[in-house]
């Protein structure tokens, strides 16, 4: 509540308005991380009634079954569409018969990918049928970085997860360029949406501060690339790259996809 009524009361400056507008996104990221656990849990425990690993009053727990799928697994289209495509196919195509393989691998997919949701497993929790069960085969779910495969890699410390979390905002701004969601993919390219630094004023180190970011005295090779090119080259081949201007009102978003993620 304080912090709506200081969004409200903001001052009337570029600069007090551009600030606020970055910590509410913050703000509304987490409630929407928090709204978010109960959809995943919701999930599981459907997906666990079918199977019998629990017992449920609803009617048609099927139906539950694909209507979580359906409201809980759109992010991580966005983040990760193979995966996404994979558990579609699994939860809401045969939704109403799935095995014992399909559930497992449901399941252990989208703990992987609790990282696209904005969740962890210590919020989600350890459902209890796969306590109660050890032939369910259900993986230890276990939170970044010791389980986290992106781009190929899989970091061992904080600091490469968060390169890697980087790499996770560039798959999502060419994904959502194809999608044509052009402002939203300009959105997470300036202002960030997984790699998040709670010492940073604006909550998020996003992939416009590093095309920008020529401080490293030591980079010689950025040093003369900008030197060259002129500071903002790579900021604005980017924008333009995403908005489809300039030299970049022709191409397709998949041709304009492949320019903003290189």
């Amino acid at each position: 509540k304080s912090d709506l009524a200081t969004c409200v009361d903001v001052g009337t400056s570029q600069d007090d308005k551009v600030e606020m507008a970055y910590k509410m996104r913050v703000f509304a990221d987490d409630v929407v991380k928090y709204m978010t656990v109960p959809l995943v849990q919701s999930l599981i425990s459907s997906m666990a009634a079918i199977l019998g690993f629990t017992t449920t009053d609803l009617k048609d727990i099927e139906d539950y079954v694909i209507l979580y799928a359906l409201v809980t697994l759109s992010p991580i289209e966005v983040c990760d569409s193979s995966s996404y495509d994979d558990m579609y196919a699994t939860l809401v195509t045969k939704g109403k018969s799935p095995d014992l393989d399909d559930f497992r691998n449901a399941l252990n997919l989208l703990q992987s990918l609790y990282i696209c949701l904005g969740v962890t497993c210590n919020q989600v929790g350890v459902p209890l049928f796969a306590k109660d069960n050890p032939n369910s085969s259900i993986s230890d779910c276990v939170d970044p970085p010791d389980k986290i495969n992106l781009v190929g890699y899989t970091p061992t410390s904080d600091a490469m997860l968060q390169s890697a979390l980087v790499d996770l905002d560039v798959r999502t701004i060419g994904t959502l360029i194809e999608m044509e969601a052009f402002q939203t993919a300009f959105d997470v390219y300036s202002m960030g949406r997984f790699t998040r630094d709670d010492d940073n004023d604006y909550g998020y180190v996003s992939v416009k501060d590093t095309a920008i970011d020529y401080t490293n005295v030591d980079n010689m090779i950025a040093q003369d690339f900008a030197n060259q090119f002129g500071k903002n080259f790579v900021d604005d081949t980017i924008t333009a790259s995403i908005m489809g201007t300039d030299d970049y009102s022709d191409m397709s978003p998949r041709a304009r996809r492949v320019i903003a993620e290189a």
